[in-house]
């Protein structure tokens, strides 16, 4: 990793923060918890609609319909729907979608701001793993000690130890992200 890659890291934030497109699911038409629209509607591998239905999903939230393509197509999106409407879901099926099984790297890096948030995204990316189990998935939570780089697909974690993974430790190389 070279020695400027937290300055690259943070310069590229920015300049994605500045670009950032904004969607807001639409519920004042009805209930934000359905949509007309089916798992089967998007274009997803066979695992990770069976990852959905083993979830007891079958029918789309509204956020799930506009924002699983948007992500999936490398779009930058920030979206907002009430609790229990299914944002975890929809940000890690396009995740396990993004990874390339084939490349041993960290492609994928989920931030969460507290534990118990970081675990529960945790519980289910573990349960839409099942259904993907060539996509590597780790959570790096408190005091963990982590000996050796870390070459999962998927790294999930709270801000202070991804960050001491990243900048003081070097354990993450963030220069292949995929999102």
């Amino acid at each position: 990793m070279p020695e400027n890659a937290p300055e690259i890291v943070a310069d590229k934030l920015q300049t994605e923060l500045a670009n950032i497109e904004f969607e807001r699911a639409n519920i004042t038409d009805g209930s934000p918890w359905s949509s007309n629209s089916f798992v089967n509607d998007l274009n997803l591998p066979e695992c990770l609609k069976n990852a959905l239905y083993d979830l007891k999903v079958d029918r789309l939230s509204k956020i799930q319909k506009v924002v699983i393509p948007k992500l999936i197509a490398g779009e930058n999106v920030v979206a907002q729907s009430q609790s229990g409407t299914g944002k975890t879901i929809t940000f890690l099926v396009a995740a396990f979608q993004k990874v390339d099984p084939e490349l041993f790297h960290t492609q994928v890096l989920i931030v969460l701001p507290t534990l118990e948030l970081a675990l529960q995204v945790c519980h289910v990316a573990e349960h839409i793993g099942k259904n993907n189990p060539e996509v590597r998935v780790r959570q790096v939570l408190r005091k963990e000690r982590i000996e050796a780089d870390l070459k999962e697909h998927i790294i999930i974690g709270t801000p202070g130890k991804l960050l001491e993974l990243i900048l003081r430790m070097r354990r993450i190389d963030c220069s292949q992200l995929r999102m």
